[in-house]
């Protein structure tokens, strides 16, 4: 007979679950606005920025064909705790933002992260000169 989960297994569970869906927002838009290539390479330089002072990062194979699970986070969460993995998370994330603003600008960053919203395109060929 098994035991149920504790609470602290569910409540990393669903921190895991919370910081995955933050993760793949931002991994899903660039790969849609990027392609594979693009997001890979803009997630391997900005691990290679982040990984040294977040050891996090490392369990959580973030380059793996597979990508980062909820049960690597969860993982994760129990060796190193919750504020560690979430800062690691976060540093991720911003190490993207901040490659992609020095390349393309921080408005466009924002857009191809997901985070910014979309700018309305001038209607017709009506433009200010």
């Amino acid at each position: 007979m098994s035991r149920p989960p504790s609470k602290a297994v569910k409540s990393s569970g669903s921190d895991a679950a919370t910081l995955h869906g933050s993760y793949t927002r931002v991994t899903d838009a660039l790969r849609n606005s990027m392609g594979e290539a693009g997001r890979a390479a803009l997630l391997a330089r900005a691990l290679a920025c982040t990984e040294q002072a977040h050891p996090a990062l490392k369990e959580l194979h973030v380059l793996g064909d597979d990508g980062v699970r909820v049960d690597d986070i969860a993982a994760s969460i129990d060796t190193h705790g919750q504020e560690e993995v979430t800062a690691a998370i976060e540093a991720l994330i911003g190490g993207v933002l901040d490659i992609l603003s020095r390349l393309v600008g921080a408005d466009m960053a924002m857009q191809l992260t997901g985070d910014g919203v979309p700018r309305p395109q001038p209607q017709g060929g009506d433009r200010a000169t």
